[in-house]
């Protein structure tokens, strides 16, 4: 009998270091596999029976395949990866706004610049007509400039609307896939089967994804299935799937009929475009009360004055020298006549440039008390906008430096080390030697029982 029993005994040793060399296997080859996570197999003693001797030893059994992962981790992670897309976002946003404004080169301030040196040498030449053509020209390319950045931040936030949809859309798409997976996660463990490892570790990595674009987070439920979470709101319960609709105004819509706040890459995007108070809002209401605050300064000035003709430039609603009909992308130059331009000032005659260098002053002196001075207010929307764009891009590096130590530490705890796996292979490979050794000497002892015994004295 006690031979038949280590022979068995034997058989369960192979069966171990089998099922340990087939895991190792799938381990090395999901070594650079997003979201694997690495297994390990967990053994236990099986019960002994009762031998002459006493209890003894029936070999060993695979109690389960289980995944080492450390939720802790992951919910930390978790956390991270919605702070960190959001601040991703902003500070990619802003960046690519302040990009826009083409300062210092290609921006408002070098063509305001431009029309400042014009006045200036129409005050010293009033009469010449090329000069006057000049402080035309320079006024119409400070417009055009201007309306190209106005229109370009309209572009912006079509761009942003249309890459806010794509992503709500795969946002949808992966809260759907993290439901099917609960359905077959929960089915696949109701049987009887065990973890699914590598369909947790899809759901993890669904999860992981949905924590970056979303700000969701994650519980799970003893069938493995996962619940997901956005701001209270249930995305995820069990197999149903609750996705969301983006509205007009950019917000979310929960199947409840609530407004979902979005965090993540979503939520960043979200911020950027709100209405009122969101970050490109107030770029171009910067951008409108600047170009107000200039039409309404240079006419004004130049109001004050008189023409080549001896005349003063008609009020409205006869064209001023700057039109401003709406907000920045409508300036533009209302004079297309340069001896209407008011050089002089009154009763000064023709060879006056007093109202001309007026205007030329208006970078350092405003128009009238208690009015900003112009090249102020526009160097203060480019430091103001970089200003923020420093802040967004140091919160997004010391965010991502606690987001890398976050992955860091669970990597260190999840992935898979080769040096480690190839220890365990040596090890089950011997295993499996000497169990088979094992089998295979009392295979010779049964041999001789059965060949040998009572053939003595024959």
């Amino acid at each position: 009998m006690s031979n038949f029993v280590t022979l068995s005994t034997a058989l369960t040793a192979l069966r171990a270091a089998q099922t340990g060399i087939d895991v190792t296997s799938h381990n090395i080859a999901n070594a650079n596999t997003a979201g694997f996570t690495r297994q390990r197999v967990s053994l236990t003693t099986n019960t002994p029976y009762d031998s002459a001797v006493g209890p003894m030893g029936t070999g060993v059994g695979v109690e389960e395949i289980a995944r080492i992962r450390d939720t802790f981790l992951d919910m930390r992670l978790h956390a991270s990866n919605s702070a960190l897309g959001s601040m991703e976002v902003k500070a990619d946003l802003l960046a690519r706004t302040e990009a826009l404004l083409g300062e210092p080169d290609f921006g408002i301030t070098k063509e305001l610049g431009e029309v400042w040196a014009t006045f200036d040498e129409l005050s010293l030449r009033p009469t010449d007509k090329s000069v006057r053509l000049t402080v035309l020209s320079a006024l119409d390319t400070l417009a055009s400039r201007t309306r190209t950045i106005a229109t370009s931040l309209d572009a912006l936030g079509d761009d942003v609307r249309l890459q806010l949809n794509d992503s709500v859309n795969k946002a949808n798409d992966q809260i759907q896939q993290l439901a099917d997976l609960n359905k077959m996660i929960a089915s696949l463990q109701g049987n009887g089967g065990g973890a699914p490892n590598d369909l947790l570790d899809r759901r993890d990595l669904l999860v992981d994804q949905l924590s970056r674009s979303l700000g969701a987070s994650a519980s799970y439920a003893e069938d493995g299935s996962t619940r997901l979470n956005l701001n209270g709101f249930e995305l995820v319960s069990g197999q149903r799937a609750n996705l969301l609709v983006l509205q007009p105004d950019n917000s979310l819509l929960h199947p409840s009929g609530s407004t979902v706040p979005g965090g993540g890459r979503i939520g960043g995007l979200q911020a950027f475009l709100v209405t009122p108070g969101g970050l490109l809002e107030g770029v171009k209401q910067q951008l409108n009360d600047f170009v107000t605050e200039l039409v309404t300064q240079v006419n004004m000035q130049h109001a004050a004055g008189v023409d080549l003709n001896g005349a003063a430039p008609a009020a409205p609603p006869a064209p001023q020298l700057l039109e401003l009909t709406g907000g920045a992308d409508t300036l533009a130059v209302g004079i297309t006549d340069p001896d209407l331009l008011a050089a002089a000032s009154p009763g000064m005659g023709q060879l006056d440039g007093s109202n001309a260098m007026a205007l030329a002053q208006l970078r350092t002196k405003p128009a009238a008390v208690g009015l900003p001075v112009i090249d102020e207010a526009a160097r203060g929307l480019i430091t103001d906008l970089g200003a923020q764009v420093a802040s967004a891009r140091r919160q997004a590096a010391a965010e991502g430096g606690l987001n890398s130590a976050a992955a860091s530490a669970r990597r260190d705890h999840n992935a898979v080390s080769l040096d480690e796996e190839m220890v365990g292979l040596v090890t089950y490979q011997r295993s499996y030697e000497a169990a088979a050794r094992v089998a295979t000497t009392i295979d010779e002892m049964l041999q001789t029982v059965v060949s040998r015994l009572g053939v003595v004295g024959r």
